[in-house]
């Protein structure tokens, strides 16, 4: 009841001090600054608009002309002054008091690290490991620069983090969204996480659906990161409206929003996803806010598809690593094998026990499909397989099963070749090698995994 009664508190001041500014200023000029859809969130120029006593009067200026086009999210940066992005008139969000329940559960929380700072966003469950959320929650499209690490936290309620935190290994999204040149950028903000593990089976996801027409009632929610109103941090917050209009990929309404919710899923009646929310309009007369959101088109389902490993990549999709390890090889010219490995320590003992070493070969994801790694005292051999039963036969046959030395994920095939006189395998990602080889007698026995 304390809480409750203090943000009762808090939202009547805040109110308060609006409507004296709002007389204060009359016909007065007020002046906004324009984020500039980094990270960072810092205003890089300043448009003027006018505020009018009569909101009838205000005349929706084109964006070419005089509007402003607000991310609706921004990190915390203290030196930088907040702009209220997203709330129409005021604010009319309701907090979701049970997070635990569908659809809610299935939203999320994110917290991006790029190197100049964290930003918030939101996002949704898709699949047991797939988030979608707005690109800019992920990829810094001014400095060309992808996030260095994501957090995902389903259902967070405050301090409560119900189902914990996961990390996020890959990130896909639409190519478009990098053709900042062309001014449509913001027509394709979407992507895609692949979390390093599965959420918890209690979380569950939602379907995505590329139904959506005028008037249709919709659901917006998400986690607002607003610094005027620190109170709502870390709680879920969401409001119940209408598609005012849909024009090309963008579908536009008067729902309030604010900086921490880019991601939000946008909600139909049945609980389908029917867009992304991803950005504010302001017009050139006084600060009122159109939101907008990243329709679910065929696009959408094609990265979510290629994110599933359903399809393969295709050129309108392009999709960075996040977590990933090199894998070295080192060479013994007495008993003529290689050796692969991850293990720093490992490498450093066979560099002193006369092992050359040749280098990074490739590198693997943390997650995916486990690559074995068995060892012959009789031939004194190293070999990986992805294959259990390769792995159970050879272990039968005096071979010893050492670990999971990585996991095949990624794009890059691997190559597996045999020498039968010498008795060795050898694997490369470099097909001239793998070509060279063959014509030495080696045997070329296929794709043996994936890296990246």
């Amino acid at each position: 009841m304390k809480r409750v009664r203090k943000m009762l508190r808090k939202r009547v001041y805040y109110r308060l001090m609006c409507l004296f500014l709002l007389v204060y200023l009359g016909q007065g000029e007020v002046f906004a600054q324009e984020t500039n859809g980094s990270e960072s969130g810092i205003p890089t120029e300043a448009t003027t608009f006018t505020t009018s006593a009569d909101p009838s009067k205000s005349e929706l200026i084109p964006s070419s002309e005089a509007t402003t086009i607000l991310p609706s999210q921004a990190p915390d940066f203290s030196e930088v002054e907040a702009i209220p992005e997203g709330i129409i008139d005021s604010d009319n969000q309701i907090l979701v008091t049970n997070t635990l329940l569908t659809p809610y559960r299935q939203v999320v929380r994110l917290e991006s690290f790029f190197a100049s700072g964290v930003l918030y966003g939101t996002g949704v469950m898709i699949g047991p490991d797939l988030v979608l959320t707005a690109a800019h929650n992920v990829y810094n499209i001014k400095r060309g620069q992808w996030t260095e690490d994501v957090l995902v936290i389903p259902a967070q309620n405050g301090e409560t983090e119900p189902y914990g935190k996961y990390q996020a290994g890959r990130i896909f999204m639409l190519k478009s969204y990098q053709n900042e040149e062309t001014g449509t950028s913001e027509s394709f903000d979407m992507a895609v996480i692949k979390l390093t593990q599965p959420v918890d089976s209690q979380v569950g996801f939602l379907p995505v659906s590329t139904e959506i027409s005028d008037g249709k009632r919709i659901q917006v929610a998400g986690y607002p990161y607003p610094r005027t109103s620190d109170w709502k941090i870390g709680f879920m917050y969401t409001m119940w409206g209408e598609a005012t209009s849909i024009k090309d990929n963008l579908i536009r309404y008067e729902i309030d929003t604010e900086s921490g919710q880019s991601g939000s899923p946008v909600l139909n009646q049945d609980n389908e996803i029917v867009g992304i929310h991803t950005l504010g309009f302001v017009d050139g007369n006084q600060v009122y806010i159109y939101n907008a959101a990243r329709r679910i088109m065929q696009d959408s389902l094609d990265m979510i598809a290629i994110a599933k490993g359903e399809k393969q990549g295709s050129e309108e999709v392009i999709s960075h690593w996040l977590v990933q390890k090199s894998v070295h090889r080192l060479y013994h010219a007495g008993i003529q094998r290689h050796l692969y490995t991850q293990d720093q320590n490992e490498i450093a003992i066979l560099r002193t026990r006369g092992w050359k070493y040749e280098g990074e070969t490739f590198r693997s994801a943390d997650y995916g499909i486990p690559v074995y790694r068995l060892y012959s005292p009789v031939t004194k051999e190293h070999l990986y397989t992805t294959s259990s039963l390769e792995r159970d036969i050879l272990v039968q046959r005096g071979w010893d099963y050492e670990s999971v030395a990585w996991y095949s994920e990624g794009e890059t095939p691997i190559y597996r070749l045999y020498h039968t006189g010498l008795k060795v395998h050898l694997y490369t990602s470099d097909t001239n090698e793998r070509n060279v080889l063959k014509r030495r007698s080696w045997l070329d026995e296929g794709l043996a995994w994936y890296a990246q």
